[in-house]
């Protein structure tokens, strides 16, 4: 059921379970689930995040680093919120520039993490 209880109750009685009061959802009792197309316009992410899927791991990483550093620099004040979609965007084509480099341990992951957030941190007005 869409109620805080149940993830508060999971963060205190970790890693045991503790009741949380919540019931279970029955679908059943809910009966009807309607599911539409998503509108790009209004989720330009979501398209970004299709493409970094189809271009591979790297550019998974890139997106993922990109967009934790473009909304540190929302909420800090230094980016509006729009911007936060052309830093992705700016961030995966960087990445697709880049040389390419197989993914074999975390360390290669922690090092395209890296290289991207420099390269967004650059671009950043202080």
């Amino acid at each position: 059921q869409p109620d805080m209880r149940t993830p508060i109750a999971y963060g205190l009685g970790f890693p045991e379970r503790i009741a949380a009061g919540v019931s279970m959802l029955d679908l059943v009792q809910v009966a009807k689930l309607d599911f539409e197309a998503v509108d790009a316009q209004r989720y330009p992410c979501l398209d970004l995040a299709y493409e970094a899927l189809a271009a591979g791991q790297t550019s998974c990483i890139a997106l993922n680093a990109a967009n934790e550093v473009a909304v540190q620099a929302f909420l800090d004040g230094l980016i509006a919120y729009p911007d936060i979609v052309s830093w992705i965007r700016d961030a995966l084509n960087w990445q697709a520039g880049q040389s390419s480099v197989s993914v074999e341990s975390l360390d290669d992951v922690l090092s395209i993490d890296q290289a991207c957030r420099t390269f967004l941190n650059a671009r950043c007005p202080k």
